[in-house]
């Protein structure tokens, strides 16, 4: 469990007193198998939604990671109890505040999951809702698109006057949602004259490559030039790159540019290492289901240690991932590879040198007593054991901490390549359609501004002859 305020509680459970957190290390380990089988089979769903097997595997998955949280669930209310009705509560105030907020996480994480078991029904309910999806959902998407640009046309006439009108309507409403975009890169950077037109205009390239809305293009285009003072190609690549990431991994463009720009220089990295940091970040979530977030914010906290210990921000991030999965601390963790690191210092090898002789090792025929003593010699007393039992029973792997940024290109890009389906083009189209329409009301500008001002004039002429009338004419 993450939260170091509930580290030391200790749980009674069928007769055996533990450390909370070692009651919860097998649940939590299945759980996160659990919700990355779940993950690769929606993955697969999307590519082929009706398919049976998949349709199988998706809801015992559901039901296993609904089972796995109650009985995270149980464990936690559990300990609760038995703090309060400790000798003392009143020490373990803070310890009972923290651990209440965990179980509520845990308590919204099960209402999530039983509400999409609840959703999902049966195989045979998806696969009929799936046969009628294929029909309407491009009519649907196209129609919302439509309801956010026009906003009107069920009112207009069905006369010969009503296209003009729609298109009128349709193309003042697109102008609207455009410039509320092209406005987000104005607040963010504060750039004015051919700069701010520069950006606007790869934003909405950007909208037109990607499925993804224009604000968010403009958000991406606005943070990444303010964090790391890109312009040009470069600011709309990087621009793009964090698009994708932010879409594989359900979250914030914002966000995630402001945490891996922190990650960035933490680790003393510069702008052209971004892209390799969110490739290695979204390789490492994949591989672990350890969320980006989480990875970016340790990357951030402990970068001083990994860097004392020669780890790079990718190797890094495969560790924090490696270690997760196995079900360590990460603080047991560090103590462990900083001991390993002043060994290879002493013994004029890298880290590298050191986690593989240890290895090597445990793929030998030695002994038991052995395997643990090089443990211990590699590791110290505190760490030794518990990473020794990690690799022996396959849980974690070494070589995952020396991996390089070699081993994680491109995974954002043939990630993302492989969630497009049609539906994402429609979106593009849709964008591209919004763009245009807005770039009509710019070009009739002019002819509104001196319509106006000709209306203006006849009006004001009007009056002063309405006013030069006496009262009885």
């Amino acid at each position: 469990m993450a939260n170091k305020k509930i580290q030391g509680i200790t749980v009674e459970i069928g007769g055996n007193t533990t450390k909370l957190q070692s009651a919860l290390k097998d649940v939590d380990a299945q759980l996160r198998d659990t919700q990355s089988s779940l993950k690769e089979v929606n993955k697969l769903l999307k590519l082929d939604p009706s398919n049976t097997e998949l349709l199988e595997q998706k809801q015992k998955y559901l039901s296993d990671a609904i089972d796995e949280t109650k009985q995270k669930l149980e464990t936690e209310k559990t300990a609760l109890e038995q703090l309060k009705n400790s000798d003392s509560a009143g020490e373990t105030a803070e310890q009972q505040a923290a651990l209440t907020r965990e179980i509520e996480k845990t308590t919204q994480q099960l209402n999530s999951l039983e509400d999409q078991y609840k959703q999902f029904g049966s195989v045979a309910q998806q696969q009929i809702a799936t046969a009628g999806e294929s029909i309407s959902s491009v009519g649907d998407k196209i129609s919302k698109a439509g309801e956010s640009i026009t906003g009107v046309g069920t009112t207009l006439t069905k006369t010969v006057t009503a296209p003009i009108a729609g298109v009128a309507a349709a193309s003042v409403a697109a102008w609207k949602s455009v410039d509320e975009a092209m406005d987000t890169i104005t607040a963010k950077t504060g750039a004015s004259g051919e700069a701010l037109e520069d950006m606007q205009t790869r934003a909405k390239s950007l909208s037109e490559t990607i499925p993804t809305s224009l604000s968010d293009a403009a958000s991406a285009i606005g943070e990444v030039n303010t964090r790391f003072g890109l312009s040009g190609d470069a600011l709309e690549t990087l621009s793009g790159q964090f698009l994708k990431f932010a879409k594989l991994n359900n979250t914030d463009v914002s966000a995630s540019v402001d945490s891996v720009s922190q990650v960035l220089a933490a680790f003393g990295m510069d702008a052209s290492q971004a892209g390799s940091v969110l490739d290695a970040l979204n390789a490492t979530g994949q591989a672990t289901g350890v969320s980006v977030d989480t990875l970016a914010q340790d990357l951030t906290k402990s970068a001083a240690q990994f860097q004392a210990m020669g780890l790079s921000a990718d190797q890094a991030a495969g560790l924090i991932g490696a270690a997760d999965k196995a079900g360590l601390d990460a603080s047991t963790m560090l103590a462990g590879l900083t001991r390993a690191q002043k060994n290879a210092a002493d013994e004029g090898k890298t880290l590298p040198d050191v986690l593989a002789d240890f290895s090597a090792v445990m793929d030998s025929n030695a002994s038991d007593t052995e395997k643990l003593s090089a443990a211990y010699d590699t590791f110290g007393s505190k760490a030794g054991a518990a990473i020794a039992n990690a690799v022996q029973g396959g849980q974690l792997s070494l070589s995952s901490m020396t991996s390089s940024m070699a081993d994680y290109a491109g995974s954002v890009e043939s990630t993302f390549a492989e969630t497009l389906d049609p539906l994402d083009q429609t979106q593009t189209t849709l964008n591209t359609l919004q763009n245009t329409l807005s770039e009509l009301v710019d070009a009739a500008g002019p002819l509104i501004t001196d319509a106006l001002s000709t209306a203006t004039e006849a009006v004001q002429t009007l009056r002063e002859a309405w006013d030069g009338l006496t009262p009885g004419t």
